[in-house]
């Protein structure tokens, strides 16, 4: 008879649990590692803050999954961060969220995640909008090679185990 674990109302067996929090690890670590290799400077840290991953069972968020590269570092007061704007008016602005909570959003309701797709899915992601304006300006802010390449030389200390037992 198989052990019976439940998180979230979504996992039900023991080796599917153990599955989900190892690539949370994995996930957490390829994070980790892809901050690391940013090149731009922070200013208000709302970027730094919206770098985060979670895994996904099915296409449906595992909530306990969900981690931050570190702890938050925005002031609530800092208004820099938006569009240039040098009074709080302009951090109303409906587009405007600090770090964590633009990654809460993103995790919450992520664009290309189908809610019918099958199997455990890991997303590293920094998650302010204004990341690919970055990118665009040529510094590195999520490099896809560096989460790929954290994710294959962990995947062996971190998934291995799970699937020997």
């Amino acid at each position: 008879m198989a052990a019976r674990a439940k998180i979230g109302d979504q996992i039900k067996d023991a080796v599917t649990r153990d599955l989900v929090n190892a690539c949370a690890k994995l996930a957490h670590k390829a994070a980790l590692d892809a901050y690391r290799n940013h090149t731009y400077r922070n200013r208000t840290y709302a970027l730094h803050d919206s770098y985060g991953s979670a895994v996904y069972l099915d296409g449906r968020l595992v909530p306990e999954t969900i981690k931050y590269v570190e702890r938050a570092y925005q002031k609530k007061g800092d208004n820099r961060g938006w569009r240039g704007a040098s009074d709080p008016e302009g951090m109303r602005g409906k587009n405007f969220d600090t770090g964590r909570k633009a990654l809460q959003a993103y995790l919450a309701n992520p664009p290309r995640m189908s809610k019918r797709s099958k199997g455990i899915t890991i997303l590293v992601v920094a998650a302010q909008w204004y990341a690919t304006i970055l990118e665009g300006k040529g510094y590195t802010v999520l490099d896809p090679r560096t989460v790929s390449s954290s994710i294959t030389y962990n995947f062996d200390a971190y998934i291995a185990p799970i699937l020997d037992k």
